[in-house]
């Protein structure tokens, strides 16, 4: 008994969408690793790293704060004027 051609074109689709699932899985699987991968470079990065201000002194600190105070009073005068 051979299958009516419907038959024949269902199992066909079917295929399609089992491979069309499998690469889906595959890529999802990719992707799983590479964000893993990612996090790990990113926590890595994270841990190296040191806030700017805890690179200066405090007498720096407050040179720094004392800079940026004075230029934000120059730029409210020149608005204002």
């Amino acid at each position: 008994m051979n299958p009516s051609p419907e038959k024949e074109r269902f199992d066909l689709a079917i295929q399609g969408i089992e491979k069309i699932l499998r690469d889906l899985k595959e890529k999802n699987r990719d992707l799983h690793r590479e964000n893993a991968r990612l996090k790990t470079k990113l926590k890595e990065m994270q841990t190296g790293q040191s806030d700017i201000f805890d690179a200066i002194s405090e007498t720096e600190r407050m040179k720094l704060k004392h800079s940026v105070a004075s230029l934000l009073a120059k730029i409210d005068e020149r608005i204002q004027s």
